[in-house]
């Protein structure tokens, strides 16, 4: 008999080491698409590929939706993949699994992994994972980031703003402020109460912030965005070059939350770096360079007078601001409901969650 259950509302089956490995013993071509990326980026003429020898599998660690394994097959770690398994139902996640690999599609080269390959689950076949190539280099905790390797990234940024196509993903989100808070407190009040009333003392002064912001959002552009670039989805190689991963949250939408995510009035590791006002200035100066450089400079979708580029970069500051406080304020209330689950980082989610709303206490008030 036939199960009636849609396999993309249950929990796909979770992989251990052995069982990632024996997946990718069983696609051997995952490596053929992978060497012509390989050899592209290194300036090498083709070579063979691996023969399939053993499959070495260690796990990378888990993001918000995924848990990663790092795959290695014939021993050669330049050909290294990345097998990625849902940990929620491919229902619940923000795009579509193989989304994703359609957006890295559209990154530019240097930027990002390259995609290999996904699968879906279904009634036969319950299995569900993403793979891609490696991305070289390490996460950075947030205190050992500098002004240079936040201009790093900035330009890093201002390239997928300018070369990502505008239709690598159908999402878009370019919102308003006010709206995008007062929904997002809805939510968390319907669906988590008990961490929402911990957002309800500093719900005044962020709701006054983010209407001060509004008129910010007019000049907003639609480009593609990573969507989620914090220092922990940025892998720094050993030249210092930063590169993103995790592009789930990726949409067409305002290149100032891209810049927002790495930090500034609020600061907590791993995700944010603390900087202040003259080197968040700095940054979005370093941004309006590399646009230009690139011959795309700042514009405005806005109807009437056109800007200037002193208005565009005053909007963008704004808008930069109402980005992070969105992001730390909603997000605090997601470490304390992770502290309130207990286990093993709950004392560390409780005190994050405290030194977060304290820091936005202090930024407002």
């Amino acid at each position: 008999m036939v199960s009636m259950i849609d396999p993309r509302t249950v929990l796909p089956p979770q992989l251990d080491a052995d069982q990632v490995a024996a997946l990718a013993a069983a696609h051997h071509h995952w490596w053929t698409k992978a060497l012509p990326v390989h050899e592209a980026g290194h300036g090498q003429a083709s070579t063979a590929m691996p023969g399939p020898g053993e499959v070495q599998v260690q796990p990378l660690g888990n993001g918000e939706s995924f848990r990663a394994w790092s795959v290695v097959r014939g021993g050669d770690p330049a050909l290294e993949l990345v097998v990625k398994v849902p940990t929620r139902p491919i229902a619940q996640l923000t795009h579509p699994l193989g989304a994703e690999l359609a957006v890295l599609a559209h990154v530019p080269e240097g930027l990002s992994a390259a995609s290999i390959g996904s699968h879906e689950p279904t009634a036969e076949e319950p299995l569900a994972f993403v793979v891609t190539t490696r991305v070289p280099g390490r996460r950075l905790p947030a205190a050992d980031w500098n002004d240079d390797l936040v201009a790093a990234l900035t330009r890093q940024l201002a390239r997928l703003h300018v070369h990502g196509g505008a239709d690598a993903t159908a999402l878009a989100a370019v919102g308003d402020p006010v709206r995008d808070a007062e929904q997002a407190l809805a939510w968390w009040r319907t669906n988590e109460p008990d961490a929402a009333r911990t957002l309800e003392e500093l719900w005044p002064a962020v709701l006054r912030h983010q209407e001060s912001a509004r008129s910010a959002f007019d000049h907003a552009e639609r480009l593609l965005v990573h969507g989620d670039a914090s220092a922990a989805n940025v892998l720094v190689d050993e030249q210092g070059v930063p590169r993103l991963v995790d592009w789930e949250w990726s949409h067409r939408g305002d290149p100032a939350r891209d810049l927002a995510f790495i930090g500034g009035q609020i600061h907590a590791e791993p995700w944010y770096v603390r900087l202040d006002e003259s080197q968040i200035e700095h940054q979005v100066d370093v941004y309006v360079e590399a646009r230009a450089e690139l011959g795309e400079p700042l514009s405005s979708p806005a109807g009437g007078g056109v800007p200037d580029a002193a208005q565009l970069r005053t909007a963008m500051l704004r808008r930069r601001a109402a980005h992070l406080l969105h992001e730390v304020f909603f997000t605090s209330a997601h470490f304390h409901r992770v502290a309130a689950a207990g286990g093993e980082e709950a004392e560390f989610y409780a005190d994050t969650a405290a030194g977060v709303q304290q820091q936005i206490r202090d930024w407002l008030t």
